[in-house]
C-alpha cells in the first residue's frame, strides 16, 4: 500500500488519480475514490453490517463491497481504491480488516462481512469477497493537528511517499505537459508479471545498514525498529526498480535505497525532544544555523564514506534534519 503523504495543495489526489488515469482506470468501474470522515471508527463504516431482523446486507454509502464484488470477477482488470484524507479517522480502526488480510497468501484473502451462520438474503456475500493482487490500496493523508497519527502497524505496511511542493514556474510547466496521447490500459497480467517480477532481495551491505539502524532505534524504544516485514518490502522495492531507455534503471540502487529508509523507516521515529533527540539531532537556529547531527545521521554518513558515494542518503539526511528543526521549535516531531 502506498499513501501519499505532505502538505494541504501539493496535489496529492491529483497525483493518485493521474497515476489511475495512466493505468486506463475508470471511475466508479475499476476506479472508487473513497473520502474518510472522522467519524469513521469501525470496519462497518466503510464496508457496511448485516441487518439481522431483515436478512439483509446493508451496504454502506462508500460502495467499497459492491467494488471489491466486482473486482473478484475480473481478476485480470486492475482496480484501485483511493482513501483520501485517509487519517483524518484512525486508520487502525476502519481499515482493520485489511490490515491482517493482506498479509496472507493470495489464494487465502477472503473478507469476511458476516458469519456463515447468518441468515441473509445476499447469498453472493455469504462466502466472503476474495481480495485478489488485482487490487492497488492507496491513500493520501496530511500531518496537523487535525488529522490521526498512523500506528507502527501501519506504518510497517505502507510507503509513506512525502510530496514536496515545485516552483511555481515548473507547476505551470507540468500542468500544460499532462495530457496523454492515447487511452492506455493496464492489466493486472501487465502490472504483477511485466512491472513487479522480481522477488525481494537486500544486499549484505543493505543488511548490515538495516541491522545496525535497527539497534539504533532499539535503544530508545523497544517496540520500534525494523521488522522482517519492512526488510522485506524494501529488498522487493529495490528488485523491481523501472528500466528506461536500453536498460539502465529509472533511479540508482543507493538513490532507491535511500527513499526506502526515509518512507518505511524514518517515519516511525516520533516523539518528544527527551525520547528522540539522540537520534534525530538538534538544530541551531539564529545566524550560525547548523544541524548537530544524531546518532542515524552519523551513522548514515558512515556508511557513505565506507562506500565512497556522494549524496548516497541525501534525502534521508535532508528528512532528519526538517525532524530535528521541529524538535528544537516544538519540543517533539511527527
Amino acid at each position: 500500500m502506498a499513501v501519499l503523504g505532505g502538505m494541504s495543495g501539493t496535489g496529492k489526489t491529483q497525483l493518485a488519480l493521474l497515476y489511475a488515469k495512466a493505468l486506463g482506470l475508470e471511475k466508479d468501474v475499476n476506479l472508487l475514490i473513497v473520502p474518510i470522515s472522522p467519524s469513521y471508527t469501525e470496519p462497518s463504516d466503510i464496508l457496511g453490517y448485516l441487518n439481522h431482523q431483515m436478512g439483509l446486507y446493508m451496504e454502506s454509502e462508500t460502495g467499497l463491497v459492491s467494488f471489491l464484488e466486482r473486482a473478484s470477477q475480473y481478476k485480470d482488470e486492475l482496480h484501485m481504491v483511493l482513501f483520501d484524507e485517509m487519517n483524518l479517522g484512525q486508520v487502525e480502526h476502519y481499515f482493520s480488516p485489511f490490515i491482517s488480510l493482506l498479509e496472507l497468501p493470495k489464494d487465502q484473502r477472503k473478507l469476511r462481512l458476516f458469519s456463515k451462520e447468518s441468515i441473509c438474503h445476499n447469498r453472493k456475500l455469504t462466502d466472503g469477497i476474495m481480495i485478489n493482487d488485482n487490487v492497488l490500496f492507496v491513500g493520501t493523508a496530511n500531518f496537523d493537528e487535525t488529522t490521526k497519527d498512523f500506528s507502527n502497524r501501519m506504518l510497517d505496511r505502507m510507503n509513506v511517499i512525502f510530496l514536496e511542493k515545485l516552483g511555481f514556474g515548473a507547476e505551470v510547466e507540468k500542468e500544460i505537459n499532462n495530457s496523454f496521447d492515447k487511452e492506455t490500459t493496464v492489466s493486472r497480467n501487465i502490472y504483477r508479471t511485466d512491472w513487479v517480477a522480481k522477488e525481494s532481495h537486500l544486499e549484505e551491505s543493505e543488511i548490515s545498514l538495516l541491522d545496525r539502524l535497527h539497534e539504533l532505534m532499539r535503544e530508545y524504544d523497544s517496540q520500534t525498529g525494523i521488522s522482517y516485514r519492512i526488510a522485506k518490502a524494501i529488498g522487493l522495492y529495490l528488485s523491481n526498480i523501472p528500466e528506461v531507455s536500453e536498460g539502465n534503471p529509472f533511479v540508482t540502487r543507493k538513490t532507491a535505497f535511500d527513499y526506502q529508509i526515509k518512507q518505511r523507516i524514518l517515519t516511525k521515529i516520533r516523539g518528544h525532544r527527551e525520547q528522540i533527540q539522540e537520534l534525530v539531532g538538534s538544530y541551531e537556529f539564529g545566524s550560525n544555523k547548523a544541524y548537530q547531527l544524531g546518532s542515524i545521521a552519523r551513522l548514515l554518513l558512515e556508511e557513505q564514506t565506507v562506500s565512497n558515494g556522494e549524496d548516497d542518503f541525501k534525502t534521508s539526511l535532508g528528512f532528519l534534519e526538517q525532524k530535528a528543526k521541529e524538535l528544537t521549535r516544538n519540543g517533539y516531531a511527527l
